[in-house]
């Protein structure tokens, strides 16, 4: 293996970590266009070693950055995968932020906002379309039917109020 290769790869890694944060597999990816396999794993190796590429750190500055969105584990769970972060961090990742992710708030804090869209449909239809909601952005069920009966009593009680 060339060390002029390894350097012009570990260069083009830098510039890549630089401009944005990235998994070993997001930087594996994107080297492996530009050298052999054998180049790519030495880079890697040496960018994990020094620190300059670690999943967990990611996935955990990954989820903080997102903390105030209104997502659940399962979602969070799903982005992390898809860019490449094992599944055993996942797992560690979101117990560490378990009780911020899925506290519940987040999904009445989103049904609130979305409100004016079910207030005028009769009930069954208003609790389809809220537990779809709730289920794309990756809240687990119990906190589903937790969140929605919650806010079709608030959206009825308010109903009432009007009358």
């Amino acid at each position: 293996m060339a060390a002029h290769k390894v350097q012009q790869t570990r260069q083009r890694a830098l510039a890549l970590i630089a401009k944005q944060d990235r998994t070993v597999a997001e930087v594996r990816r994107h080297l492996t266009r530009f050298a052999d396999v054998a180049t790519v794993e030495t880079v890697i190796v040496d960018l994990v070693r020094m620190r300059l590429v670690d999943d967990r750190a990611f996935a955990r500055r990954w989820i903080e950055r997102r903390l105030g969105k209104p997502f659940g584990n399962g979602k969070f769970a799903e982005e992390l995968s898809k860019k490449g972060v094992e599944e055993s961090i996942v797992t560690d990742i979101l117990e560490e932020f378990g009780e911020q992710l899925e506290s519940g708030w987040a999904a009445v804090n989103l049904l609130h906002r979305q409100a004016h869209r079910y207030s005028n449909l009769d009930e069954e239809k208003a609790r389809r379309r809220m537990y779809g909601l709730l289920a794309r952005r990756g809240f687990d069920n119990d906190t589903t039917v937790e969140a929605v009966d919650q806010v079709l009593k608030e959206i009825q009680q308010n109903e009432i109020q009007r009358d």
